[in-house]
């Protein structure tokens, strides 16, 4: 069976749309579809990056295949590197394993390669992309867990609102103190786009004391427990900010607030000043492949495999949201 790889174009939308929505029946939604669109939104989005297979010979010339890499810069040790995101990779069910799906993850890499891009970022089987070059327990899910009965009763106002374009520049900054010295961590954009979720369920806030702006937080309006990202300017919103956290949860009875917070970040060491324990989650399906010749990153690899480096942690950006 011969196969053709192509570069997707606006013909080949519905297809692809359709494809994803057959394919991935694990719920009653169809989450990759969406994903696929809200990137396609992006300014940096490639159509070379987002590939289509084709089965030669067939008159209907269907799409039986596609994959997506997402450009996304990734601060690594202070530095900001070119990364791609590998997400999603789909096959049709009456053509899986045959090696179509192989195909796309070698082509994608190989234009990846030659674009110039540093990394490769996916979250998947290890058995399956460890024979493309990603390494697994790469990265890592960090969290910050923070007693209810450690956080003081809220004693001011904090107020969220629906975040501005001139907030970005002010959590761009919030963001860098928190992050500027993680291992890895995926660097959010200068647009309103890059922090304001695609997710109905989703709500994305500036938070504010007094009228000034003092937070950003992404929590599941479903479940506030679930709080996808945090961020204060300083040490006391972010007392303020746990605080009001505390008060939208007092419904129920858990005992700890959970916050997607790095351990060893900058941002936890200067700014957090509740007691906390912490807790890293790595695992095989959080992979990585080098794309070039980085020396850096190809130690950061081989010391976290020997337990010398704590992984860094990824927060997925906000499209990703709607899976």
């Amino acid at each position: 069976m011969n196969v053709s790889l192509h570069s997707e174009d606006r013909n080949d939308y519905y297809a692809i749309a359709e494809l994803n929505a057959l394919t991935f029946n694990y719920g009653y939604g169809m989450g990759e579809t969406c994903l696929i669109s809200l990137l396609r939104n992006r300014q940096t989005f490639d159509p070379d990056l987002s590939i289509v297979a084709r089965i030669d010979g067939r008159i209907d010339g269907r799409i039986v295949g596609h994959v997506l890499f997402t450009p996304q810069p990734v601060l690594f040790k202070g530095k900001l590197l070119q990364a791609v995101i590998l997400a999603p990779l789909v096959v049709h069910p009456e053509f899986q394993n045959q090696g179509i799906g192989s195909k796309l993850v070698e082509e994608g890499i190989r234009r990846c390669i030659e674009k110039g891009f540093d990394l490769s970022l996916v979250l998947g089987h290890s058995e399956y992309y460890s024979r493309f070059g990603y390494r697994p327990n790469m990265w890592s899910s960090a969290s910050l867990h923070i007693a209810m009965s450690d956080i003081p009763t809220l004693q001011t106002t904090v107020s969220e609102r629906r975040l501005e374009e001139r907030d970005v520049p002010a959590l761009r900054a919030m963001w860098e103190d928190w992050f500027v010295d993680s291992e890895m961590a995926i660097a959010p954009g200068d647009s309103v786009l890059d922090w304001i979720s695609c997710d109905r369920g989703v709500r994305a806030s500036a938070l504010s004391m007094n009228g000034e702006l003092v937070g950003y937080i992404r929590y599941d309006t479903s479940n506030p427990s679930r709080i996808i990202s945090f961020l204060a300017k300083d040490s006391i919103a972010f007392t303020h900010m746990s605080s009001y956290m505390k008060s939208l949860l007092r419904a129920t009875e858990l005992e700890t607030l959970e916050l997607p917070l790095h351990p060893l970040s900058k941002g936890v060491r200067s700014i957090v000043n509740l007691p906390y324990t912490s807790n890293i989650i790595t695992g095989e399906v959080r992979m990585l492949r080098v794309l070039n010749k980085n020396e850096e990153l190809h130690r950061y690899c081989d010391e976290v495999d020997n337990g010398k480096t704590t992984p860094g942690s990824i927060l997925w950006p906000v499209e990703f949201d709607v899976l």
